[in-house]
């Protein structure tokens, strides 16, 4: 399979402030089927469709379609991407998480229970291998394999979406219109800018920043100060699926 590749420099325009922001490039990639969900690792790019992945190998430029990490299963529905600090690939579903190693796929299950109905996105893993999770009823749940997910108390409304700031040790949440974090216990509500609408997607890069999905642009926290980036001219809002790579750059 051939992709097309186009380069497009992007000028970042701010509500806020204009300092200390560099331009950016969009990379197009022309995909056959719809995108669930998008990672990028330090060698390459994985999209998640409805019944396969895709890797680009950025060193040769080459692409491996087709790949399925769960062979029991037809389709891949549910299917999203994550990586940890390291740069280690998840691919998860519902209830089943599936880590890529050295020798393939490693898989861990976890129970439905009452509360817990599965994964709608990893948030952290720690040294000792538990994961933060955003499950689909809209609440936080710690996990390790072979035990039950435990809820995270304290964050009891309905969360839109959530992400973990490896470098502040701390998780940001959103409702889809107010914005805040927790940190040792501490709940701090954020301000954001005005004129913004729902809060479509949340990321947090490795340098800290805070990214926010609208339906016209994307707005970027860091050190307190706010930017916002419009979409390309040809790229679709309605269908944007929001990443950030380890260098901080958003996808």
């Amino acid at each position: 399979m051939r992709f097309t590749l186009h380069l497009l420099l992007l000028l970042p325009f701010s509500l806020v402030s204009q300092e200390n922001i560099r331009d950016y490039e969009w990379e197009h990639f022309y995909l056959f089927k719809p995108v669930r969900d998008v990672l990028e690792t330090s060698d390459a790019i994985w999209w998640a469709m409805d019944d396969y992945l895709v890797r680009y190998n950025r060193a040769d430029a080459s692409a491996t379609v087709g790949i399925n990490p769960f062979p029991n299963r037809l389709l891949l529905s549910y299917e999203n991407l994550w990586a940890d600090q390291q740069g280690q690939v998840h691919a998860y579903d519902r209830d089943e998480i599936a880590i890529l190693g050295e020798q393939g796929w490693t898989y861990h299950s976890m129970p439905l229970t009452f509360g817990f109905q599965g994964i709608e996105k990893i948030l952290h893993r720690s040294e000792d291998n538990e994961y933060l999770l955003l499950s689909k009823n809209a609440s936080v749940y710690s996990w390790s394999s072979g035990n039950l997910p435990t809820p995270v108390f304290g964050l009891e409304a309905a969360i839109a979406d959530a992400s973990w700031d490896a470098i502040e040790q701390r998780l940001w949440f959103t409702s889809g219109l107010e914005l805040g974090y927790l940190k040792d216990g501490t709940f701090t509500a954020v301000s954001l800018p005005a004129n913004t609408d729902l809060i479509e997607q949340m990321q947090t890069s490795a340098d800290g920043a805070l990214w926010l999905q609208f339906a016209n642009q994307v707005l970027r926290l860091k050190d307190g100060n706010w930017a916002s980036y419009t979409y390309p001219t040809d790229l679709q809002s309605t269908n944007v699926q929001l990443a950030v790579n380890q260098s901080g750059q958003a996808l």
